[in-house]
């Protein structure tokens, strides 16, 4: 019985809840890296099925995060700082599977070089997420997870000049009216995306700062 109890308020065996965050920071990479190869290659070999395993994968991280929850009465964080965590990072891989989702349902095959300084710049940005998510084991080093956030700010001004820029191309009169509509809705997953990361750098250091 004293074992049950002792489960019960001391934080999860393993710092489960580490875990979970960078098994999801490892889904990121891995649906970036499947978008930035689109640019590579033709949007017909993209695999569906292993997008929609991704999807899935991450929603079950976040339903195991939510159970270790459940589960422990007390937590290294605060409760609602590891549930905010764990849906906001299955926010940025949803976001990501949508816009690879979107360019094959609409056959985009044209890429255009907005479309790819935005891919490439979410690519830096959730590399610096899955850096600041391990690094976040050791929450309380402040001055090391706020490094990366300021090169994340410095990537999140790079991402929105990039948005902006499209746009205005995008609505200059050179494009066929159904590309921009298009383009448009890609654009704008990748701009949440990016967003998205920026955020949640932004949480992080504000975890640590409340812990310090």
């Amino acid at each position: 019985m004293l074992k049950n109890i002792m489960s019960k308020v001391l934080p999860p065996k393993g710092k489960a809840f580490f875990d979970c965050f960078e098994k999801s920071a490892e889904i990121c990479c891995e649906s970036t890296g499947i978008l930035s190869k689109i640019m590579l290659s033709d949007i017909q070999n993209i695999d569906v099925d292993q997008i929609n395993n991704l999807k899935i994968m991450s929603n079950a991280i976040e339903t195991e995060t939510l159970l270790f929850l459940n589960a422990t009465h007390i937590t290294l964080i605060d409760r609602e700082d590891v549930q905010l965590i764990s849906s906001t990072l299955n926010k940025v891989i949803k976001r990501i599977i949508k816009t690879i989702l979107t360019l094959k349902t609409y056959q985009i095959k044209e890429y255009t070089s907005n479309l790819d300084q935005q891919i490439k710049i979410l690519s830096n940005a959730v590399g610096e997420l899955r850096n600041i998510i391990f690094k976040f084991r050791k929450f309380k080093r402040t001055d090391v997870l706020s490094k990366i956030y300021e090169r994340m700010k410095i990537i999140e001004s790079e991402g929105d000049e990039v948005y902006y820029h499209a746009l205005q191309d995008l609505f200059s009169g050179g494009y066929d009216i159904l590309d921009v509509i298009k383009l448009k809705e890609v654009y704008r997953n990748i701009e949440k995306a990016l967003d998205l990361c920026f955020y949640l750098s932004e949480v992080l250091v504000n975890v640590s700062l409340k812990h310090t």
